[in-house]
């Protein structure tokens, strides 16, 4: 069972966000993809109740029904999960990223180190100018062709994604449905024991 709430940003803006799993568990912030929302694919409420695991979801600016941030940088996310984060009262939590999620799940990380105990990120982008990186191999085709179509012709990426973007704010669910998340949604498994001896059980959310 998941709740959607909605909250105002110190600028006004709207943050949309969505919370699944056992409701007296630990915290944990899961930030979605690049484009995508609050509906993308996630574990089931049954799962995160067997981790003890509170699953909060928000659509960054743009997406779903929070508010377009024109401008902003992947820095602004902590500013919009500090926000989330006090109206559902969590003095502390974790953050995991996944794939376009994961840069805002560092930098949340790294600003705000008297919130966030762990952080983790999942299939996420590495620096392009990493030394002796070939940044293109091993991504999928679409996102090969999105990332090179941004060095070479920014002005048609924008729109490509300011038209999903569009599409995320009528129906936060249409990237569930026409991606296929929502089958992906019912299969996803975090870990629930250890592959190898001697380690946690369960992931290491809590401090």
């Amino acid at each position: 069972m998941s709740t959607g709430s909605r909250t105002k940003a110190p600028d006004g803006r709207d943050l949309a966000y969505e919370v699944s799993g056992d409701p007296h568990g630990w915290p944990v912030f899961l930030l979605h993809g690049t484009p995508g929302s609050r509906m993308g694919p996630r574990p089931r409420s049954s799962l995160l109740y067997r981790l003890g695991v509170r699953l909060v979801c928000h659509d960054r600016p743009g997406y779903g029904d929070s508010t377009r941030h024109e401008g902003r940088g992947v820095a602004d996310v902590a500013k919009d999960v500090r926000t989330v984060a006090d109206d559902l009262r969590l003095e502390r939590f974790s953050v995991v990223g996944r794939s376009g999620g994961g840069p805002h799940a560092l930098a949340c990380a790294a600003l705000l180190p008297d919130r966030v105990v762990r952080a983790a990120v999942l299939v996420g982008p590495a620096p392009p100018d990493a030394l002796g990186l070939d940044w293109f191999a091993g991504m999928s085709d679409a996102n090969n062709a999105a990332f090179r179509t941004a060095s070479q012709d920014a002005d048609r990426l924008m729109e490509t994604l300011r038209l999903r973007a569009e599409r995320a704010m009528r129906d936060p669910e249409s990237r569930s449905s026409s991606s296929g998340y929502r089958g992906r949604a019912r299969t996803w498994t975090w870990p629930t024991r250890s592959p190898c001896a001697g380690c946690s059980p369960r992931p290491t959310w809590r401090p």
